[in-house]
């Protein structure tokens, strides 16, 4: 073997000329890097042992190799191929050395590889496509990498890069996310990120008729509102849209409604009564999202009126309201009710329909014109009813499609009204408990509605709550044998008060003293207030009255 130094020379001298003739601004490099490699001839001594020179490569030679590709960074591909010639050239003159050189190569020029998958964390793990990965020592980007379509970034790390591994973290990103910040060490091969959460705030409208004719955009109160996600996954190379329900609410009285969700692609649903279903696509994308969504009203070219009997029976102690259908009934006349408050009314001409049978006393009426039922909020109807020989004309009121007409009071059935006859007759007899509860039955063949008990007759306030038209009514049951006072009858009103009654009736099987009835009276003219007195007296013509009445059998 010769001297080292001419070997050297040997294998580096005309590699670095052919650099130095074909880049001249690469002079400099070829220069120092000769001047590097020479500069020490005495060193070279020592390469006639393998293994001396084998520790060379090893060391200060890859260092000069780092050296020159940060400081001729732009040059840094060029480097590594006159590094990698100069290696190969003297593993071909030195076999032995040649397993070490070829390793050494390896280590130096392969890329560090690293596989993440990026994936949705709420969408069972769906992957990310179009995601960004990005690699930074300290303020300087040094890559960055894109998802593909099965959310995988496939980075590589270049091998000037490998000595700053410890100091180099990892950026993900995408539109709709929150972003992740980790350590190069500590990146996991699979990361889930967060979708940023914007509000949107919908607000549902109608467009309302005046009664002046015009139309008006009004909110609507009590709509229903549900929320769809949609998202797309990937199984076994194919796409599969989903759809899953977020959440669901009710408009308040402003017909607005409010969900904070993820980012991401919505289906909005809305749905009332009266009015046709909405279904709009929705791209939350941003903080706050705000819509106003118009409904249509259901067009509805026909009326259904429906003439039902309330009977009262009772099956095993237990008061119940059977509705029976009324038929042969004829409408006579439909009106239309505009506004609330000083409502005006016009009549609408129609036609009664008999296209189908009438077996559950249902009425279909059409409208002359091109009217459409839905178009209006209420209706009042006038029908007539027939009963034995003769016909009779009962009044409704409600809203389209169906309007229910309800003959008043309920008929009674035999078996319940000679029960409750029976149990008139002797009051003074029942215990509290039992007397309120005749008295509920009473009030129910009176014709008034959902009559319920509240606490008892102990309750100071009252002991039956129940409705009269839109009238509430509160009840006082008092079975005493002593004249009721004035202290009761103010305690009785100060309830209607506190239970924001609209009317209040006073039961007693005594009577009350003449303080207590200029009570009564003096609540009436001041407090402009609705009281209705049962004393013993009234209940016994009540009594006599009943006995009087033909109740048809059940």
């Amino acid at each position: 073997m010769s001297s080292s130094l001419d070997f050297l020379r040997q294998i580096v001298n005309p590699i670095l000329n052919r650099y130095w003739s074909l880049f001249p601004d690469f002079q400099e490099f070829v220069y120092e890097l000769r001047r590097m490699i020479f500069s020490d001839e005495k060193k070279y001594n020592y390469f006639k042992d393998y293994g001396i020179l084998e520790k060379y490569l090893k060391c200060e030679f890859r260092n000069y190799w780092e050296y020159f590709r940060e400081k001729y960074e732009n040059y840094a591909e060029m480097i590594d191929q006159i590094f990698v010639e100069i290696l190969r050239k003297t593993a071909d003159c030195i076999e032995p050395l040649k397993g070490s050189i070829e390793a050494i190569i390896k280590d130096e020029t392969e890329e560090v590889k690293y596989l993440v998958t990026i994936v949705d964390e709420g969408e069972e793990f769906g992957p990310l496509s179009g995601a960004k990965v990005e690699l930074w020592l300290q303020d300087k980007l040094l890559n960055e990498f894109i998802t593909d379509k099965e959310g995988v970034a496939h980075i590589g790390l270049k091998p000037r890069e490998k000595k700053h591994i410890p100091s180099i973290k990892v950026v993900i990103s995408k539109d709709g996310y929150e972003e992740v910040i980790t350590p190069l060490t500590l990146l996991n091969d699979r990361i889930a990120l967060k979708r940023k959460r914007g509000i949107i705030k919908l607000r549902v409208l109608e467009n309302k008729l005046k009664p002046d004719g015009t139309f008006e955009k009004s909110p609507l109160a009590n709509c229903s509102v549900s929320v769809k996600r949609c998202f797309s996954i990937v199984k076994k190379g194919m796409e599969i849209t989903k759809r899953n329900v977020e959440t669901c609410a009710l408009t308040d009285e402003n017909g607005s409604v409010n969900f904070k969700l993820p980012f991401g692609k919505y289906e909005i649903s809305i749905e009332a009564k009266d009015f046709e279903p909405e279904v709009l696509p929705l791209d939350l994308n941003r903080d706050l999202i705000e819509r106003d969504i118009e409904l249509k009203r259901e067009k509805y070219e026909h009326l259904h009126v429906i003439v039902n009997r309330p009977i009262v029976k009772e099956v095993e102690d237990r008061i119940h309201i059977h509705y029976e259908p009324i038929k042969g009934c004829k409408v006579l006349q439909v009106k239309v009710i505009l506004g609330s408050e000083n409502a005006e009314e016009f009549d609408v001409p129609f036609t009664q329909l008999e296209e189908r049978p009438d077996n559950e006393g249902r009425i279909i009426i059409k409208s002359e014109s091109d009217f459409d039922f839905n178009a209006h909020w209420e209706y009042k109807v006038k029908v007539s009813v027939p009963i034995g020989n003769k016909c009779a004309e009962v009044a409704g009121k409600g809203r389209p499609p169906e309007i229910q007409v309800l003959m008043k009071p309920p008929v009674v059935s035999e078996e319940f009204l000679s029960k409750l006859l029976s149990k008139l007759s002797k009051l003074s007899e029942v215990d509290p408990y039992e007397f309120v509860e005749i008295m509920k039955r009473l009030l129910m063949i009176l014709g008034y509605e959902n009559v319920k008990v509240i606490d008892g007759p102990r309750d100071e306030g009252a002991d039956l709550v129940c409705t009269k038209g839109e009238s509430k009514v509160i009840v006082q049951c008092k079975r005493w044998k002593k004249p009721v006072g004035s202290r009761v009858i103010r305690e009785f009103i100060g309830a209607m008060y506190v239970k924001r009654a609209d009317e209040g009736i006073f039961i007693t099987t005594s009577s009350l003293t003449e303080d207590a009835r200029d009570c009564v009276e003096k609540a009436k003219k001041t407090g402009d207030l609705k009281i209705e007195i049962f004393d013993n007296t009234e209940l016994k013509q009540l009594l006599r009255k009943l006995k009087s009445i033909v109740s048809e059998p059940s």
